[in-house]
């Protein structure tokens, strides 16, 4: 994977998005949060469109709630 890079973006709620490309022109990306200094790994998916779809930004707030974050 030489030359990718991933990139962060803020989702706002204390949410961050990094996203990470894969082969054949697929797109990854994980939401997590930052809690006491440590990163907590909310969701993950292959991204298929330019905008974060509502429902991954919901779920990775409820998975964050549910963990106390």
């Amino acid at each position: 994977m030489a030359g990718r890079h991933a990139a962060f973006r803020p989702l706002g709620r204390e949410l961050w998005e990094v996203r990470s490309g894969l082969p054949h022109g697929r797109i990854a990306r994980v939401v997590f949060c930052v809690e006491d200094g440590r990163m907590m790994l909310l969701h993950g998916f292959i991204k298929k469109t330019r905008k974060t779809p509502q429902r991954d930004i919901d779920l990775a707030l409820k998975r964050k709630k549910g963990a106390g974050a």
